[in-house]
C-alpha cells in the first residue's frame, strides 16, 4: 500500500512538472534524449523519472539551503541560493547532454567494427538480414548502445516488420550520419543482391576506420589538454617555492 502511494504521488508531482513544460524546447530536448539513451524502453515512464528525480534533488538543494538561510542573515547567502537554483535546474539538462555525447561516442567507436562484420558475413555468402543478425549478437554481448540499437532492430526483424523499414529506422534512431547512410545501403541492397553491396561496405570500412583514427587522436589531443590545468599548478608551486626564499635573503 506504501509502495501504490508512492507511485500515486511520483504520478502527481509528474503531471504537475508535465503541464508547465508540455510543448516547450525543454520537453523536446529531454523526450528526444531519453529515446537515445533508452532504446526499446517505455519512453512515458523514462521521462516521468527523468522529471520527478530532477525536481527531488532540487528540493533537497534547496531545504538545505533554507535550513542555514534561517540561521544566518546575510544578504550574499541569498545571492548564493539563487545561484544554486539556477544549477539545479540547469544540471539535469547538462547530465543528459553528457549522457547523449557519451552515447554518440559509444556508437561511433562502434560503427567501423560492426561495417567489417557485416562485411565478412556477407563475403561469406549470407543474405544482409542473417549477416545483420549475427553481428547484432556479438555486440548484444558487449551491452553497448550499438549492441541495443541492433538487437531492437532484430527484434522488428524478427516481429515480421518491412526488412527495409527496420534497416532505415536503425539508421533514423542512431541519429548520426554514417548510420543513416548505412541504414540506406543496407534497405536499398535487400533487392538488388549482395554483390554491389560488398562494393560499397568495403568503400564505407575503409571512410569508418580514418574516422575511428581521428576520433582516437582527439581524444589523445582532450586528454593532453586536460593535463595542461595540473602542470601549471605545479609549475607554479614549484615558483613559489624557488621565489619565497629569494625574497626572504633580501
Amino acid at each position: 500500500m506504501c509502495r501504490n502511494l508512492k507511485e500515486t504521488l511520483r504520478h502527481k508531482c509528474y503531471l504537475g512538472i508535465f503541464s508547465l513544460v508540455e510543448g516547450t524546447k525543454l520537453d523536446r530536448f529531454v523526450r528526444k534524449v531519453i529515446s537515445r539513451i533508452y532504446p526499446g524502453e517505455d519512453l512515458e515512464r523514462q521521462v516521468e523519472l527523468f522529471y520527478v528525480n530532477s525536481v527531488r534533488k532540487m528540493g533537497k538543494i534547496l531545504l538545505g539551503f533554507l535550513v542555514v538561510g534561517g540561521m544566518v542573515d546575510d544578504k550574499r547567502f541569498w545571492v548564493l541560493l539563487c545561484g544554486c537554483i539556477g544549477i539545479s535546474t540547469i544540471s539535469p539538462v547538462t547530465e543528459l547532454h553528457s549522457r547523449l555525447k557519451k552515447r554518440n561516442e559509444d556508437l561511433t567507436e562502434g560503427y567501423s567494427l560492426m561495417v567489417t562484420d557485416l562485411l565478412l558475413y556477407i563475403n561469406a555468402g549470407l543474405s544482409t538480414r542473417t549477416a545483420f543478425e549475427k553481428a547484432a549478437r556479438r555486440f548484444e554481448k558487449k551491452t553497448s548502445m550499438l549492441g541495443m540499437e541492433m538487437n531492437q532492430c532484430v527484434n522488428h526483424l524478427k516481429a515480421g516488420y518491412i526488412e527495409t523499414e527496420c534497416y532505415y529506422c536503425f539508421g533514423k534512431r542512431c541519429d548520426l550520419p554514417e548510420y543513416l547512410r548505412l541504414g540506406g545501403l543496407l534497405a536499398q541492397n535487400v533487392n538488388k543482391g549482395n554483390r554491389e553491396l560488398i562494393h560499397l561496405l568495403e568503400s564505407e570500412q575503409k571512410e569508418a576506420y580514418e574516422r575511428k583514427r581521428h576520433l582516437g587522436r582527439r581524444k589523445g589531443e582532450q586528454a593532453t589538454t586536460k593535463l595542461l590545468g595540473p602542470m601549471m599548478l605545479l609549475l607554479t608551486m614549484v615558483l613559489i617555492m624557488v621565489m619565497i626564499p629569494a625574497f626572504g635573503s633580501i
